[in-house]
C-alpha cells in the first residue's frame, strides 16, 4: 500500500484526479476516503486520505507514506472564495452554514471567518480543519515523509516519483502535463484570477496581496511551527509586513 495523506485546499482536488489515473493505469486498486476518521487500509493499492489526522493514522501505516502541506496562509485564502462561491454542499452542513455567515460580512471579516473555520475540530463531519490538522501533526515520525505541495505544481509525475523513488515500483504515471494549472483550469495562466473557477488562481504567493493584517497575524500565531519548518520565508515576509 502507498498512502498519500492531504489536507482541504490543499491541491487535494487535483491530486485524487492524478491517483486516479495512476491507479488505472497501474492496475491498481485506489482507497479514498474525505473523512478524517478514516485510517488507511491494509493489503495492496493505492490510498488517498483528503483530510487526514495524525492522531488517526499514526501507527496505522501499512506501507510507504506521503504526507503533503501547502502554505497555511494560502490555505486561508484560497479556502475564502471556495467557501463563498465554487465549493460543493453535499454532505457538508458546517460549510452550508459557513457559507451563509461569509455572505453576510465584508471581505476583511470573512477571510478571519474562514481562518477560524479551517482551524476549527467541527469542519466536516468527523474531520477537523486543515489548519487544525497541519498544526497538530507529527513531522517527525519516519513512517511518513512530509512534502511541500507547491514543490509539485505543475510536475506531478516527477515529484511524486522522486519522492516515492524504489516504492514506485512498476506504477504507470500519467502524463503530467494534464495536470499543469494551465490545463486544470482550462487555458488560465498562474496568477490568472477567476473567482467562479475552483482553481482560482494557482498563484502560491497569492496571499500576499490578499490577507488582512489581521488573519496573517491569526495564522501565524495558530501555524508558527508549520511555518518555521517549512515555510520560513514567509513566515519572514509576514513578519516583516505585519
Amino acid at each position: 500500500m502507498i498512502s498519500f495523506f492531504t489536507h482541504h485546499k490543499s491541491g487535494s482536488s487535483a491530486l485524487v484526479s492524478f491517483l486516479g489515473q495512476l491507479s488505472d493505469g497501474s492496475g491498481q486498486p485506489l482507497f479514498l476516503s474525505h473523512l478524517g476518521s478514516t485510517r488507511p487500509p491494509t493489503g495492496d493499492g493505492i490510498c488517498c486520505l483528503s483530510n487526514a489526522q495524525y492522531d488517526v493514522v499514526k501507527g496505522h501505516v501499512p506501507g510507504f507514506a506521503l504526507h503533503l502541506v501547502r502554505n497555511p496562509l494560502n490555505i486561508v485564502q484560497s479556502a475564502y472564495y471556495s467557501h463563498r462561491h465554487t465549493h460543493g454542499l453535499d454532505g457538508w452542513p458546517q460549510l452550508a452554514a459557513h457559507r451563509e455567515m461569509l455572505k453576510s460580512v465584508d471581505k476583511p471579516r470573512g477571510m478571519l471567518m474562514t481562518a477560524t473555520f479551517c482551524n476549527s475540530e467541527e469542519f466536516y463531519p468527523e474531520t477537523a480543519g486543515p489548519l487544525y490538522a497541519i498544526r497538530n501533526w507529527n513531522y517527525d515520525d519516519p513512517a511518513i515523509k512530509t512534502l511541500r505541495i507547491e514543490d509539485g505544481f505543475d510536475k506531478f509525475t516527477d515529484f511524486l516519483r522522486a519522492a516515492l523513488g524504489e516504492a514506485s515500483g512498476s506504477l504507470k504515471w500519467p502524463d503530467q502535463a494534464n495536470f499543469t494549472f494551465e490545463k486544470l483550469s482550462v487555458g488560465r495562466r498562474a496568477g490568472e484570477i477567476d473567482d467562479g473557477s475552483h482553481y482560482r488562481s494557482g498563484d502560491v504567493d497569492a496571499w500576499k496581496a490578499e490577507l488582512p493584517a489581521e488573519v496573517v497575524r491569526y495564522v501565524v500565531s495558530e501555524c508558527r511551527e508549520v511555518l518555521e519548518r517549512f515555510y520560513p520565508e514567509s513566515l519572514k515576509w509576514a513578519q516583516d509586513h505585519f
